[in-house]
This record gives C-alpha cells, structure tokens and sequence, in this order.
C-alpha cells in the first residue's frame, strides 16, 4: 500500500498506532494487511459497536470496535472523519471508532460506554486520540440549515457551525471533544494528532466522491 505520510505515536508501553496517508484498501488488499487484523469498515449513519473476543482476520462493518483484551492490530480507513483511539493508559482495553458528523445525532457514544461498561471499563479510565481528520476551516460542505432538514433537527442543535471567511463551516473536532465532554471524558484525556486531511495532508474530499487516498489508522503492539 503506497503511503504519503506516516506519523506514529505510542498509547502506552505495549501498544502503538500509526497513521498512513495512501490508497483506499480494496478487498484484494487483505492480504497485504498485518496478519490476525481485525479491519473495521465504517459505514456512515451506523451506530454499532462490535466486541471482539478471538483472533483472526475478521472484517467488521460497524462505527467502533473494541477490544478488551487487547487483541491486535486493529485496522481502520477514513477519508475526512475522525479516527479515534480509545484506551486505558495501563491496560489491555483498546477500541477504534469513526467519528463522522452523521455519528454526532446517533446512539454512538451511547452504545460504545454501554460495551465498554460490559467489559468493566468506565468513562474515567478511558484516554482517546484523535487521528488526522478535515479541520474547521476547510469544512465547508454542509449548512446548517441542509443538516437540519436532513435530520429534522432545530437548529440550536447545532451550536458547533460559526461562520468563517463569509462561509459556513463546521468543527468536527469539537463538536465530538463536546459530545465526549458530556460522558466525562475532556481536558488532556483527549489528544489529537493536530493534521487536517485537507490543507496538511492533501488529500481528496470524501464527500466530494474522491477517494483517491485515505487515513490507515494500524494499531500494533509495540
């Protein structure tokens, strides 16, 4: 898989993830992937969160996974959504999940505690980080007012659009920094990796339909 970028960061002591600029992986790419993956597929508008117990290559089409035994690598692939890391600094417990702007009006984050309070994991115990994502500056595709139709929301809901340079924008880092904040989890318990899939890495609008390159988020052990 030919890459622009890559940038590393460790979790802890044991486990570490990458974040790899380059193609989208196709299903022939499988095999190319580290051996025993488990390769989480997003799917917009789904809020399912899948816990896995046993090794394996396993493709899961879900908006989290979660692995509280630790079980790696842990594979995603995301255009211009958040990939996010969540994880207990000196445990096994490790989960990816994608955080696009449709998961801000689902059951996500409901779902997600809800496992990981099945696996005896509580909200204080969690850290996440956020991988390279489109910032606030460059979203400019969606209007409140088309989001509100869509979701026949009001729009007080949607307290994180401001405008910018006489253009809506929208910030996604902060609106889910904000839905986080309401499960006890802010301040230095997020981090991000600061890259914006836009103006820094150059790549494609996912919404726009190019998909020409993607985010690989690998989490391995280190």
């Amino acid at each position: 898989m030919e890459s622009k970028l890559t940038t590393s960061q460790s979790l802890n002591k044991r486990y570490r993830v990458n974040f790899t600029i380059g193609r989208k992986i196709e299903k022939a790419d499988d095999k190319l992937l580290p051996t025993q993956s488990y390769l989480l597929r997003p799917r917009h508008n789904n809020s399912r969160v899948v816990t896995i117990k046993a090794g394996g290559l396993n493709t899961v089409s879900a908006a989290a996974v979660l692995s509280p035994r630790g079980l790696t690598p842990l594979v995603m692939q995301t255009a211009d959504c958040i990939p996010a890391i969540a994880f207990t600094p000196p445990g096994q417990f490790l989960a990816l999940l994608h955080l696009g702007w449709q998961g801000l009006f689902s059951p996500l984050l409901d779902n997600f505690f809800a496992a990981a309070a099945r696996e005896n994991i509580k909200p204080h115990e969690l850290q996440f980080i956020f991988g390279p994502s489109i910032c606030r500056d460059c979203y400019t595709h969606h209007s409140p007012l088309q989001l509100a139709k869509w979701w026949r929301l009001r729009l007080s809901r949607f307290n994180q659009f401001t405008h910018y340079d006489k253009s809506r924008t929208f910030d996604l880092t902060g609106a889910w920094q904000a839905a986080l904040a309401s499960h006890d989890i802010a301040g230095q318990r997020i981090t991000s990796v600061g890259l914006c899939t836009h103006h820094d890495l150059n790549t494609s609008f996912h919404y726009q339909g190019q998909t020409s390159s993607k985010v690989t988020t690998i989490i391995t052990t280190n």
